[in-house]
Order: structure tokens, then sequence, then C-alpha cells
């Protein structure tokens, strides 16, 4: 008698499982759930992130070598440069980035950014708080801006290094749910034990990705382990694809995210890896030490001591360009009238360090663009 109930209860057992797993079956409601949660909710408030962004080789020794030899009578040809940035990633294997951001709220955050493979650009900060903004400059340059006012050239907005953050967040918090351009949504789901598929594009078609994914070790979670751009109105970026690797749980999200996100180009070949390094909640108690403007002879809530050699305030009422000395003695004011341009109003600054300003607008540029 025993012998048959155990019978009975364990061949039951495969259609328990099996109806378990039916009833979490998802449809296409459930993923455009999703996908509208990935676009809206981007980046966590009281968040913490550390994530390491390298640009991988984008050319083998001897494409670099068959390029400078085809321009090698032409000294001032543009390749020159962009060959000697190709040999030296394909030497140090990248060139990598490491990025921390303090994230409060939208308004209120601080993005650090350490490139070390930059000579001009090796330690930049980027800061909101509420309506002022502010960046940093590994050479002491500080710029001070009122979001509210036009005082500000747009160009210098400290604020648009908040998309390399906007990128990050959908990438490595978010897994690639949300990841596309404006009203693009999932069109179509299908789902077997191998996995799941997904079509998500816009209204009009010219923007589509196919996506593939599994289901965590629990069942509970849809991840995405792959996004490849199908159709888009630049042909060149056709067939670039994002893959999501090794998923982890995460206490802050109660949820998995990807510690490694690796984008292929069109080939196939790999040009940027995304690394998760840490993913904690913020200490509020820090806020306003974070998100101070820095000042000359004051030590940094996350830098320590750092020079600040001049002040760019674009604010109203106080729009003035300080400079400073070794020991953080004031050396020189110059008021910034309210119609100067860019240019112009750098006349007490020098050359040097308007070259040096124009050097940091072209890397913030090419940043938001990464």
């Amino acid at each position: 008698m025993h012998r048959l109930l155990l019978i009975i209860v364990f061949s039951g057992l495969p259609i328990l499982t099996s109806q378990s797993h039916a009833s979490w079956a998802i449809d296409l409601d459930s993923a455009r759930a999703l996908w509208k949660a990935g676009v809206e909710r981007t980046v966590p408030e009281m968040m913490y992130m550390e994530w390491e962004r390298t640009f991988l080789p984008e050319l083998s020794a001897r494409e670099i070598e068959q390029r400078r030899a085809e321009i090698a009578n032409k000294p001032e040809h543009p390749d020159h440069f962009l060959l000697d940035n190709a040999a030296r990633r394909l030497q140090a294997g990248g060139d990598q980035e490491l990025i921390k951001a303090w994230h409060f709220d939208e308004n209120r955050y601080r993005i650090n950014i350490d490139t070390p493979y930059s000579k001009s650009s090796t330690h930049d900060d980027y800061s909101r708080n509420r309506s002022t903004a502010w960046s940093y400059a590994q050479d002491g340059a500080v710029t001070v801006v009122d979001l509210d006012s036009a005082n500000a050239p747009p160009e210098r907005d400290p604020t648009l290094a908040y998309s390399s953050l906007l990128r990050a967040a959908r990438l490595l918090i978010h897994g690639g749910w949300g990841s596309g351009p404006a009203g693009a949504v999932p069109t179509d789901f299908q789902s077997d034990a191998s996995g799941w598929r997904m079509v998500v594009e816009t209204a009009d078609g010219s923007w589509r990705y196919r996506i593939r994914g599994e289901r965590s070790i629990d069942q509970a979670e849809l991840l995405i382990t792959e996004s490849r751009l199908v159709e888009c109105p630049s042909p060149t970026l056709i067939g670039t694809t994002n893959r999501f690797e090794e998923y982890a749980w995460n206490d802050m999200l109660g949820r998995s995210v990807p510690r490694v996100v690796l984008t292929l180009d069109s080939s196939g070949w790999e040009t940027r890896r995304l690394e998760l390094v840490q993913l904690s909640e913020v200490d509020a108690d820090n806020l306003e030490a974070v998100l101070a403007i820095p000042s000359a002879g004051s030590p940094d809530a996350t830098r320590g001591d750092r020079p600040v050699r001049v002040v760019m305030d674009f604010r109203p009422g106080t729009s003035q360009i300080t400079s400073y000395g070794e020991n953080g003695a004031v050396i020189g004011n110059d008021r910034i009238a309210a119609s100067s341009s860019a240019s112009g109003s750098l006349r007490g600054v020098g050359w040097v360090l308007a070259g040096l300003l124009v050097v940091l607008l072209v890397v913030l540029r090419l940043r938001a663009r990464a």
C-alpha cells in the first residue's frame, strides 16, 4: 500500500512542475510592461553605482600598419591621430575608464570619470544640485552654471554627462529593458523551453531590434542575453549587438543584473565593454558634501585634496572668473558680461586655459555620445 502511494505521488511531480512553469508563462502585454518599466525607471534614487567602461581595440596590428603606410606621405591626415589611438588601445587592451555616480535623484547627482589613458582629461567630475550644476577638470578648472538662467553657453552645461549614466543604467541596472529609441515597444514575443525571443520596434518600423533571453534560475525573471539592431536609418549601425553576461542578484534592487555588457559592431567585432563594479544604496548624510562646489584650499568629499586653479561662475549676480595660486589665494578676478560670448569671457584666463576648455568641451560632447 505504501509503495503504491509513493508511485502515485512521484508520478504526479512532473505534472505539478509543468503546470507551475506554464502558469508563469509570459505574454506580449507582460513584455511591454517590463519594457515600459525600463524606460520610465531608468536610474534608482539614493543609489551609488560604479562601473568600468572600456573602449576595445577596433583595429588589428596589421590593419594599423597598412593604413599608416597608405598615409605616410600625408603628415596632416586626420587618420594619424585615429591610428595612434587605435595602437594605444591595442597595446593596453583598450581604453579603460572608471565611472562613479552618486544618484540622490534626477535633480541631485554627481558623476566622477577617471580616464587615465587621456593626458588632457584624467579626472573629470560633473554634478547637479537642483538648479546649480558644476564640472571639474583635472587641471583645476571649475565651471558653475545656473540651469534656470541663460548666462552660460549651452555647450558648458555639466548635465550633458548625465546621458552616460542613463545609458549605463538601462544596460547594467535594467539589463537592456527599455534600451532603444523613443517610442520603441515590443511587438512580438515567443517563449519555449530553450528561452524566449522578442521583437522591439518603433511604430514606423525605422528602428527594429531582435532580442533573445533566458529565465532566471528560479524562473521568476526574464533576463535579456542579446539585443541585436536589425533595422535603423543608419545602415552602418545595422547588426550592432549588445550581449548581457554574468547575471547576479542585487540586494538593493531585489532582482538580477548583468555584471558585464559587451557591444559588438556589425561584423561581430567587440568594441565596448561595461563592467559593473558596485551597485548599492548611497548615504544620504553625505549629500551636501558630495554635491558641494569645489573650492580652493578645501578637500573634496570624493577626491580628497585636489587643485582648484580657476572657477568660472556663470550664475546671475556672481558671474566672474576667479584665478587661484598654488596656496589657494586669489590672484585674479574678471567679470563676465551678460552678453559675452564663450571666447570673449575668457580674456582674463589666458589662452592656455582657453585651449584647455576647448579640449574639455570636445571630451564632454564625445562622452555624451558614447
